[in-house]
Parts: structure tokens; C-alpha cells; sequence
């Protein structure tokens, strides 16, 4: 399933994961996340897909822009246009989401292992 994602885009779900994997995430109204991807645009005139989730909280688009831009543009992904930005923002989205979901169901079944060990 990540074979269509390239190296960059990989690396966003790795930054996902990492989060997950160290319960670094936030779950609030708007749902669980690790990561809040972000369309910025970049000084060369590109859109950059960037981690619009950090330190417990999720970033404003300029917070998220100012983060990448301290970090690196090129450490990100880039597209010519919105559409192209959106449409891979989407195809990782359903690789988190379903990373999410397995996340909730384990936390749920430990929770429920604590309990009937009290």
C-alpha cells in the first residue's frame, strides 16, 4: 500500500507513525491526529505538504509554513499545483486514518484489559 507514495511523502508517514508509536497525538473535536497535513506554499512558488500538528497542538497555516520553512522546504513534499498537493494529502490520509483506527481499537483493548485487572 505506501509503494505509491514517494520518499518524501513516506517520510510524512513515518513522522505519523513515529507520533503513534510514541502517543504523541492529539484527539479532540476534530479527531485523532498526529500529523494535520498542511498545503503551504514555499518561496520557489510550490506547495509543500507539511505536518501541521506539533507539540500537542495543531498549527495555524502560518505556524505550519514558518515550521517548514525553519526545517527546510526540501525536506517535504512538493507539487506544481493545489489539486496535485490535495489529491496526495488524500491518498496518506486514508493510510493514517486506517492507522488511526487500528490505534483506537488497541488503546480501547488495553483499557479494557487494565480495567478487569483492578
Amino acid at each position: 500500500m505506501t509503494d505509491q507514495f514517494n520518499r518524501k511523502e513516506l517520510s510524512l508517514l513515518k513522522y505519523h507513525r513515529a507520533k503513534l508509536k510514541n502517543e504523541e497525538y492529539l484527539d479532540d473535536k476534530e479527531g485523532l491526529t498526529t500529523i494535520n497535513i498542511i498545503g503551504v506554499t514555499g518561496d520557489d512558488g510550490k506547495i509543500y505538504n507539511v505536518p501541521g500538528y506539533d507539540k500537542g497542538k495543531r498549527l495555524t497555516e502560518k505556524e505550519a509554513r514558518d515550521r517548514a520553512a525553519k526545517i527546510g522546504f526540501s525536506n517535504y513534499p512538493s507539487y506544481n499545483t493545489g489539486k496535485a498537493s490535495n489529491v496526495a494529502a488524500r491518498k496518506l490520509h486514508k493510510v493514517i486514518e486506517a492507522d488511526a483506527r487500528q490505534f483506537r481499537s488497541a488503546m480501547k483493548r488495553n483499557k479494557r484489559g487494565l480495567d478487569r485487572s483492578t
